[in-house]
């Protein structure tokens, strides 16, 4: 699933660049939603409306006119607009008001900073206003945003502190934290072994090297940045009807000299951004035994296939399921389109792109520690990315024991939030496709967004009649055990098996996928200086069972 989201990206990136004469902003246009309507911009003086349950007539990748769906929430958290740091123009006509609202002082970090990341909690964004979303979002794994708690002060230290030479930075291992029961010695060795370790990666794969020289060429002013709350507030002054969390935002709303409007600085970030996404791809399948280096020709091709995402026809006859020959995942070519454009939304506006998995115990992940759940799993490997790429990932997983999704999917936006992508995992509990429609249904219908429908396993029967019905954009998992993945033979031979393939799949006569000691990897207490606990802890979690 990992290399098929990275896989999508790979196309975002392609497809956002036509030609970089115009810069990204007149490259892609907005697709407004209003009500039951769609308002596809197709220039600056003209639109075209049509029924937001018609499908939008598919479009050249190489088209310039190529359209983003943004039913969907932008904006800041962020206070206070400055536009005195907007470039000066060659005319002595003060900026407008308008312009003025439009700009913000960027003094942290740029859109395109890798931020601070952190491996116990969630990651502190430095980005300047524009980033994001008006309303702070409600659990999940959201950011926490530096300029809502730090004075300007501080904020700068951190910056400074996050551009450091990386010959000089000290990078700290997860596993010597302070609070461990550890000797000096000990946490020595683990940060020198942890360093090596990500000293070697950054040799084996590259590292993220983008720049910003919009100071160095301009005498030292600060590049100008979208204010989309200002942008919204003046929108509301001149149509009541319009509303700040759908987002709406035009071409010229971008102010000359943000990097929207850039093209050296657009093409900069698109070829980091392509090289970027070949390294996490790569380092995926390398873990699953597919390393680039090992294989032949046709090994590439058959790796191509099988991690990849099959695109089925609109007019194709419906079947009950999609094989894993197939590759790992299977989405209607209409909904992968739909899905590009929503990252690509993401990508322009440096929005955030929420990802939310509804489900039973095994998908919260019961029996293990709660970040080892596939969907905080997804969130690691996946945040890294769309933060350098300029978004702000927010993964939640919201799945449940004892009752799987019916009741919570009643209370809709309260318990889920707003989404973009939308998982359902709940097939061993709600069977026979009714839960399913149930919860699907409402997820399109609360909250801002229209979100991608994503089955993990329930069947793909109910997918097929929302998206024939009523126009849901739809995918899902492929069935069966993927040919692909080595399976284990024995316990011995798992020991030589990749570590994530290991025990995932079993020969017949091999029961090691099942054994408990295989499955889990987590313990109720780890011993800490700061903290005695006053009873005996239990050695493991409860509901380690065969069927999570």
């Amino acid at each position: 699933i990992l290399a098929g989201m990275v896989g999508i990206l790979v196309i975002i990136t392609s497809n956002a660049e036509v030609s970089t004469e115009t810069a990204m902003v007149t490259e892609v246009e907005l697709v407004h939603h209003d009500g039951g309507e769609v308002s596809v911009a197709a220039d600056a003086s003209s639109a075209v409306t049509v029924d937001a349950s018609a499908t939008i007539p598919e479009k050249d990748a190489t088209d310039a006119t190529e359209t983003i769906e943004t039913s969907k929430s932008k904006a800041t958290l962020q206070e206070g607009i400055s536009a005195e740091s907007a470039p000066e123009t060659d005319d002595a006509t003060p900026p407008s008001p308008e312009t003025s609202k439009s700009t913000s002082n960027n003094s942290l970090m740029g859109f395109h900073d890798p931020s601070p990341e952190s491996f116990t909690h969630a990651n502190y964004y430095l980005k300047p206003k524009g980033a994001g979303y008006p309303l702070a979002p409600k659990g999940g794994l959201h950011p926490i945003y530096i300029r809502d708690a730090a004075s300007e002060e501080e904020m700068q230290k951190l910056v400074q502190e996050m551009n450091n030479d990386h010959d000089t930075y000290q990078e700290t291992s997860p596993y010597a934290d302070a609070r461990l029961k550890m000797t000096d010695e000990e946490r020595d060795t683990e940060n020198k072994s942890w360093r090596d370790h990500l000293e070697g990666v950054r040799n084996a794969y590259g590292y993220w090297d983008f720049k910003d020289n919009y100071q160095e060429k301009n005498g030292g002013i600060e590049r100008p940045v979208v204010d989309f709350e200002a942008i919204g507030k003046m929108k509301k002054e001149k149509d009541e009807g319009y509303n700040i969390l759908h987002g709406e935002i035009d071409k010229e709303d971008f102010p000359e000299g943000s990097w929207q409007t850039d093209d050296e600085y657009v093409q900069n970030l698109l070829d980091e951004a392509r090289k970027l996404i070949h390294r996490v791809q790569e380092g995926i399948y390398a873990e699953y035994g597919w390393a680039t280096a090992s294989l032949t020709e046709e090994q590439l091709s058959e790796r191509k296939v099988n991690f990849g995402v099959h695109l089925l026809p609109q007019d194709e006859p419906h079947s009950k399921s999609v094989d894993a020959s197939m590759g790992i995942a299977w989405m209607y070519e209409d909904s992968f389109r739909h899905f590009v454009k929503k990252l690509l939304n993401a990508l322009i506006t440096n929005d955030h792109f929420f990802v939310i998995l509804g489900g039973h115990s095994a998908a919260a992940g019961h029996g293990n520690n709660f970040h080892q759940s596939y969907m905080m799993q997804f969130h690691e490997i996946m945040e890294p990315v769309f933060d350098r790429l300029g978004m702000v990932l927010v993964s939640a997983n919201r799945a449940q024991g004892g009752m799987g999704t019916l009741q919570a999917s009643l209370a809709g936006t309260s318990i889920y939030g707003e989404k973009d992508f939308m998982l359902w995992d709940s097939s061993m509990t709600e069977k026979g496709g009714g839960h399913q429609d149930v919860f699907f249904r409402q997820m399109m219908l609360t909250g801002h967004r229209t979100p991608i429908l994503f089955d993990m396993g329930g069947g793909k029967p109910t997918l097929d009649n929302l998206h024939d019905e009523v126009g849901a954009h739809v995918g899902g998992l492929t069935m069966g055990n993927p040919s692909h993945i080595e399976q284990t033979t024995s316990v011995e031979q798992a020991k030589q098996l990749p570590f994530a393939v290991a025990h995932l799949f079993c020969a017949s006569g091999n029961d090691s996928c099942n054994s408990i000691e295989n499955k889990y990897n987590a313990h109720c207490w780890t011993d800490r200086v700061d903290i005695e606990p006053s009873t005996v802890q239990s050695e493991k979690y409860g509901s380690q069972v065969s069927w999570h």
